[in-house]
């Protein structure tokens, strides 16, 4: 990482992420005389569930958000883990949700620009309830929380509850994202006590909230900041300003992982056309079926001026490489472009 007009980093320690370490940047702790470097909760459970089922779901680990795939595992063969780390697992699948998600507009007063302020107290007393509203319809996560009659089901309310409450664990901007994919999904102001019909702008981008006290924290050091980039998640995302204060924006984008991914919506176009369900399609389809292309972050200097950019690597193991645009229709499986 470099400070001065761009700021480079893997993005483990920003939000809720799994692999974020409880005491950064001191990872190493000493134990009867011997010196161990700490695994974070996802280094140790989300990677060690995708390197057991990996043979048996070739892309549980390609699908984008990191976090679908798994979820589709748990639809086919049920939950894996302790409660608590099903718990975590949620809220790790709503923050990188939070990361990519746009909103649609709530309300129908086209001419308000007031986007909405959620009472964070209210979204923290909603507890697990919060989690539901914001889960999609057919997620099975949020019909596990919903079954009151399932003890596994009320003891995770139980964890979330918990969870929501402690503020060392979700942070205020994490409970307002929470709220924003709440009102999206529900089209109900959840975390507030006003009525319904001001607009949540189209534009509102609940990441926002995932990112501003993380890349807030690196122009307090240094306000020479312009850009931002991270690439731990698996999405890529291209440059989108975030107002740290009137007269300070930055620039934010993901690179995204170096590997063939395919999103969810394209995953389930792909597993609609060829195969009987999700859960079938994450078991036969292979890393083999998806678009020789790879995300990465471009800097180029104009007048001295850094300018940021996501382009698409495409190269097949056997021919020469080359720059596309993320929409070229070369990285979108043929499946879906038929």
């Amino acid at each position: 990482m470099t400070l001065g007009d761009i700021v480079v980093e893997h993005g483990h320690q920003i939000g809720s992420d799994v692999n974020k370490y409880n005491d950064w940047p001191n990872i190493a702790y000493k134990k009867n005389g011997k010196n161990y470097i700490e695994r974070p909760w996802g280094e140790l459970f989300v990677q060690k569930l995708f390197n057991k089922e990996e043979s048996q779901y070739p892309v549980i680990d390609n699908l984008s958000p990191e976090a679908a795939g798994a979820r589709y595992r748990m639809s086919d063969r049920g939950i894996w883990g302790s409660i608590e780390d099903v718990a975590r697992f949620i809220s790790f699948n709503l923050w990188e949700t939070s990361l990519s998600q746009k909103l649609s507009s709530l309300g129908d007063d086209e001419s308000s620009k007031d986007s909405a302020e959620w009472d964070v107290g209210i979204g923290r007393e909603k507890g697990y309830e919060l989690y539901v509203a914001a889960l999609p319809k057919e997620d099975p996560f949020r019909a596990m929380l919903k079954d009151a009659t399932d003890p596994k089901a009320r003891q995770l309310q139980g964890y979330l509850n918990e969870q929501l409450a402690d503020k060392s664990l979700v942070s205020d901007d994490e409970v307002r994202s929470l709220c924003d994919l709440a009102a999206d999904r529900t089209k109900e102001s959840v975390c507030s006590r006003k009525k319904l019909g001001y607009l949540i702008e189209s534009k509102l981008i609940p990441r926002k909230w995932v990112m501003s006290d993380h890349i807030t924290s690196h122009v307090e050091k240094d306000d020479r900041i312009n850009i931002f980039v991270y690439g731990h998640t698996h999405k890529y995302e291209i440059p989108w300003k975030l107002e740290i204060s009137p007269r300070k924006k930055v620039t934010v984008l993901n690179t995204g992982a170096f590997q063939r991914l395919v999103d969810e919506e394209t995953f389930l176009a792909i597993a609609k056309s060829k195969y009987p369900t999700p859960e079938d399609a994450l078991k036969k389809m292979s890393v083999n079926d998806l678009p020789y292309c790879y995300s990465v972050a471009l800097i180029k200097y104009k007048s001295g001026i850094p300018r940021a950019s996501v382009e698409m690597w495409q190269q097949s193991e056997e021919g020469a490489g080359g720059l596309v645009s993320p929409n070229s229709k070369n990285c979108i499986p043929k499946e879906v472009t038929n």
